[in-house]
């Protein structure tokens, strides 16, 4: 009932993946999942990469080691999107 996936970048559009094929199967990850976690480290904010994953609102939660900043923060926030800091 979970997926955990990563992504190439996180940007207030949403995640986005480098390649077209991985994108497809994290989509559906996500529709088949009841909880949804995003892992991302914080070098990929900010960061558009070939294809969209999802809307933003779609993550469920993220798991990062930082807490994202400025816009990304806010389009978060009005997503809806718990923002989980794991450090070591």
């Amino acid at each position: 009932d979970k997926a955990f996936i990563g992504a190439s970048g996180l940007t207030s559009d949403g995640p986005s993946e480098v390649h077209s094929s991985a994108a497809w199967v994290k989509r559906r990850m996500l529709r088949q999942a009841k909880k949804k976690y995003l892992l991302l480290d914080a070098t990929k904010f900010n960061k558009v990469r070939h294809e969209r994953i999802c809307r933003l609102a779609e993550i469920g939660n993220l798991v990062s080691d930082r807490r994202p900043k400025g816009r990304l923060r806010t389009a978060l926030d009005r997503a809806s999107v718990p923002v989980h800091v794991e450090t070591d």
